[in-house]
Formats: structure tokens, sequence, C-alpha cells
């Protein structure tokens, strides 16, 4: 699924999206977009799993604009978000749920942009 085109929220912050928005992530997931205005690969997450390391997604063609590993996973390559569960959600920078956390993800919020310095740096995800 590549979602392009939804109109971003344009603040940084999470704000409640209209249902189109939130429609574009599957029913109980949360979905990591590899580029801004929820751009790009796109990967949805169920509703209550938790991964201590994103390398354990392919994302083939994911190229981070700040990292050279590009190893083709989802480590290091979140943008933008949607959180289609009734869940908060917390992405680290780092594997193993360890180092910065500045995202909660709110449940049914998205965000058309991370920002310059936590774009492309996500590596472990899990409900806080």
């Amino acid at each position: 699924m590549t979602v392009t085109g939804v109109a971003a929220a344009g603040s940084g912050t999470p704000v409640a999206l209209p249902a189109a928005v939130l429609a574009s992530c599957p029913a109980n997931s949360v979905c990591l977009y590899e580029h801004k205005d929820f751009g790009g690969t796109v990967l949805a997450i169920p509703a209550g799993a938790a991964y201590a390391d994103l390398r354990a997604f392919a994302c083939s063609g994911c190229r981070s604009s700040k990292h050279n590993n590009n190893d083709g996973t989802w480590s290091d390559q979140l943008s933008s978000w949607v959180n289609n569960t009734g869940q908060v959600y917390c992405w680290y920078w780092d594997e193993n749920y360890v180092g910065r956390n500045d995202t909660l993800m709110n449940a049914g919020t998205a965000l058309s942009y991370v920002g310059k310095n936590p774009n492309d740096q996500a590596s472990s995800l899990a409900p806080c």
C-alpha cells in the first residue's frame, strides 16, 4: 500500500484527523510511512504488537536520508505515522526500546512529519 497526497497537519504535533486519513491505515493497526505526508512504502503493525528491532521487516528500496546503512529494512525509515488503534504507542531511536523516545503516538491520531531530527531514526516500537 502506498499512500500519497494526504493533507499535512503541518505543526509537528499529533492531531486527530478525518476518517479518510485514518482509513488509509487498516483498522487496529499502527502504520509507519517511509516519507512525510504519509507517502512511500508503508508498514502496518497490528494493535498490541511490540517490535524490539524494526530490522525484522523488509523495506526494499527504502533509503534513509540520514544513515548510510540502507540495509533494506524498516530500521531508521520512519517519517510519518497513523495510529489507528485504541492504544498509545511509542517509538524509540534504538533497538530494544532504548534510546531517545520523543514521540507518543496517541490512539486515533496521525503525524504527517516527525520532524527533522527524529526523521529516519525509529528502530523499535511498542505500546507505552
